[in-house]
């Protein structure tokens, strides 16, 4: 809303109604079991789960009870029939059915194989257990079985070159048959998803075929590595970058766990939070090391150009304002999903996600001059529209609750799911509008208007709106939205950096004039970060300034932190990244025009910006992908 706010709003009236388990595993081969069936055209996987409780902590993560023995059976295996799944788990651990389906056979089979349950799960989808020590008596052929019913107990399968002749694990196999299930072909476990993850053979780079015994499993996103097994060069690994790795060497005795505790995050409104930090404290795939490594991922051109609003973020879809439409953008290839045209301008608003719903405002070019729009996040089916002279801010989510600004300085508190008013506020009686989006902490909305040639910062009960405190400030407020932390309020008008007491509104130090005015604070581990010319570090708590980071054009787009870096845009065509604690320049990402006032977006070790060149940009850590 930023550039039109200026020149095209007129007096308006409001009217507005919103809205791991980490268990070694490898990838196995079947030799032993004659085939018969040809292959199906089609095979209906079911939602899997793992085929041991995942609660267990008794498992250790090091790897199976035999440890790191070498593996000497590497051998080269087309994908296709990698068909199983080595998990390194100690003798006598529950074996659980890993989906619903009917027993076709529970018995002993051969001293390779040993006792073995098969279940058909319908859609020509069979799954096989091998190496069970014992069965339980309820498993018989013909017997029912829901998901995570217990089949039996986990053993070993002879391994003459594994440490005491044995390779201890359980080897779930995948198999697809046409019509009988006891006459079926391998299907291949390279990309099967169970439980959340999803499974790896590694895979020769020049052959493309794979090595049995071998693989991973990971969660959410991916890093893809070329790297030795099995005495070879140039293998290619898949590791998780959000999730849990679990990576086995040798026949289910080498696992071991890679990576942990890397959490899949959103950006669901402006700001990351309520509070509107702009931090994003799960980041730990990009930090002050890494971030030297990020190259372009995607781009993507909308013809109508970008707008000057933020993204949001949510469940693998970048949602943003292309006027006179918000697009969203699927994270992974960077392909358009769906464009909705809203309005007849620029979006009034960054875009706000919350249970499937995805908020927008726009301008219109006649009376009423703006509409809220509701959107279904997965399809933009519209879910409704309200029409009025607002919202002008973007909206806040609570809970159930959105908060917003808009036109005559009305902010209003509404229900989420139908856009019912809650409660509303006009805060002064000159007819101006908000432009800044609320913070809300602790059951109080942070609020600024603009009252003549001044702006008012407020304190609202969440919950009522009644005003707790209001302090005058020198200039306008033009765009700063407020940020809360450290017991401090923090905004910018267009002279300098405020910082208020959230419990009395008392003004606890104000910044020198190095700042634009424009752009909005981000607060993280007792910095406040602000463009101006350049990027300004402030001491949150007395002011004081700590560093400036230096760049070819100036910068009225908000900064980003996360994992100890700070992004910002420049008006010289560049996305930069600076070292937080002293502001030495990490990296540099070029765009193909000026980034104004777009504010990037930091998650899952992707940055995501846009710029006046129309296009919307991805930048990731080389060969990672989802």
């Amino acid at each position: 809303m930023r550039k039109f706010i200026r020149s095209k709003l007129t007096l308006m009236t409001v009217v507005i109604m919103l809205i791991a388990a980490a268990i070694p595993l490898v990838i196995s081969t079947v030799h032993s079991q004659p085939t018969y069936a040809a292959t199906p055209a089609a095979v209906t996987i079911p939602t899997m789960k793992l085929p041991w409780d995942r609660s267990l902590t008794t498992i250790a993560l090091t790897g199976g009870p035999n440890g790191h023995y070498p593996d000497k059976t590497c051998t080269l295996e087309n994908k296709s029939i990698m068909s199983g799944v080595d998990f390194g788990l100690p003798q006598n651990t529950n074996v659980l059915a890993v989906a619903a389906g009917r027993v076709i056979y529970a018995g002993y089979t051969d001293s390779q194989i040993r006792n073995e349950v098969r279940i058909d799960h319908g859609g020509g989808f069979v799954t096989e257990y091998w190496d069970l020590n014992s069965i339980d008596p309820s498993i018989v052929t013909g017997v029912s079985v829901a998901q995570g019913r217990l089949l039996g107990k986990s053993g070993y399968a002879p391994c003459p070159k594994c440490k005491n002749g044995i390779s201890v694990h359980l080897r779930l196999e995948f198999r697809q048959y046409t019509s009988n299930p006891l006459q079926n072909t391998p299907l291949s476990a390279h990309g099967m998803a169970i439980d959340g993850y999803k499974i790896w053979t590694f895979l020769n780079t020049s052959s493309g075929q794979g090595y049995n015994f071998q693989g991973t499993m990971t969660r959410g996103m991916t890093i893809v590595k070329s790297q030795s097994e099995c005495g070879v060069n140039g293998v290619k690994t898949w590791y998780s970058l959000n999730g849990s790795t679990i990576l086995a060497i040798a026949n289910g005795t080498g696992g071991f766990l890679t990576s942990t505790n890397l959490i899949q995050t959103d950006w669901p409104m402006l700001g990351f939070n309520a509070q509107h930090t702009r931090v994003n404290p799960y980041e730990n795939v990009l930090n002050a090391t890494s971030v030297s490594g990020l190259v372009q991922d995607w781009s993507i051109t909308t013809p109508r150009g970008i707008g000057t609003e933020d993204a949001a973020l949510s469940d693998g879809i970048i949602y943003f304002a292309a006027t006179p439409a918000l697009d969203a953008v699927d994270v992974t290839t960077g392909s358009l999903l769906w464009s909705k045209t809203i309005g007849s301008g620029p979006a009034t608003s960054s875009p706000a996600v919350t249970n499937g719903i995805v908020y927008i405002g726009a301008f219109r070019n006649t009376s009423p001059y703006s509409s809220l729009y509701a959107l279904n996040a997965r399809t933009g089916a519209l879910h409704w529209i309200v029409k009025g002279a607002g919202p002008f801010s973007s909206p806040t989510i609570v809970g159930n609750v959105l908060y917003v600004g808009g036109a005559q300085n009305t902010i209003f508190a509404l229900n989420a799911t139908t856009g019912a008013v809650i409660w509303l506020d006009k805060l002064s009686t000159v007819p101006n509008y908000i432009t800044d989006s609320p913070a809300v902490v602790n059951g109080v909305v942070y609020i600024a208007t603009n009252t003549g040639n001044t702006a008012t910062m407020y304190a609202l009960n969440a919950s009522t709106g009644a005003t707790l405190w209001s302090t005058p400030m020198g200039k306008q407020v033009e765009n700063s939205s407020p940020a809360v932390a450290n017991g401090l309020v923090y905004i910018a008008d267009e002279d300098s950096l405020y910082a208020f007491d959230v419990v009395n509104g008392s003004i606890k130090w104000t910044s020198p004039s190095i700042i634009n005015g424009i752009a909005s604070p981000a607060v993280d581990n007792g910095i406040v970060y602000i463009g101006g010319n350049g990027l300004s570090a402030f001491n949150a708590i007395t002011g004081s300034v700590i560093w400036t980071g230096n760049t070819n054009g100036a910068v009225i787009s908000s900064a980003t932190v996360a994992n100890g870096v700070v992004y910002v845009g420049s008006y010289d065509h560049n996305l930069y990244a600076f070292n937080a604690t002293n502001g030495t320049t990490l990296w540099t990402g070029a765009t193909e025009g000026s980034i104004e006032y777009p504010s990037p977006v930091v998650a899952n070790g992707v940055v995501y910006i846009a710029s006046d060149d129309h296009k919307f940009y991805a930048f990731h850590l080389a060969n990672t992908t989802p």
